[in-house]
C-alpha cells in the first residue's frame, strides 16, 4: 500500500484535509485489517545466533539426546557425512538448530 492509497482510503479521494476522529477510524480499520491477515497467515521472524545450539551441546541432555537421534537412523550404509547430515536433520528449534527446510 502506498502513500497515495492511504491517503485516498482517508480522503476518499475527495479531500486533502481529514479530521482527527476520521484519521483514527480509517488508520483503525487499516491496523485491524493487518493484525487479521497477520492471525491467518503469521510472519515468524526468529534470529538464530548459535546460542541455543552451544546451550544444548553444553547441557546435561546432550549425550541422550544424541544417542538417541542416531539410534533412530536406519540406513547406516552411507558415508559417515551421510550419517551425521540426517542427524543433524532431526535437531529441533528448541535445541538451536534451524529447519533444514529454511535456507
Amino acid at each position: 500500500m502506498n502513500a497515495h492509497m492511504v491517503l485516498n482510503e482517508f480522503t476518499h479521494g475527495k479531500q486533502e484535509k481529514v479530521s482527527k476522529i476520521e484519521f483514527r477510524e480509517v488508520l483503525s480499520d487499516i491496523l485491524l485489517g493487518m493484525a487479521a491477515g497477520l492471525k491467518r497467515d503469521p510472519i515468524v521472524i526468529l534470529r538464530m545466533d548459535g546460542e541455543d545450539l552451544q546451550e544444548f551441546i553444553n547441557g546435561p541432555c546432550y549425550e541422550t539426546d544424541m544417542a538417541s537421534i542416531f539410534s533412530q537412523i536406519e540406513s547406516p550404509d552411507g558415508s559417515m557425512r551421510d550419517f551425521i547430515i540426517k542427524a543433524l536433520d532431526k535437531l529441533t528449534v528448541e535445541q538451536g538448530m534451524p529447519p533444514s527446510s529454511d535456507s
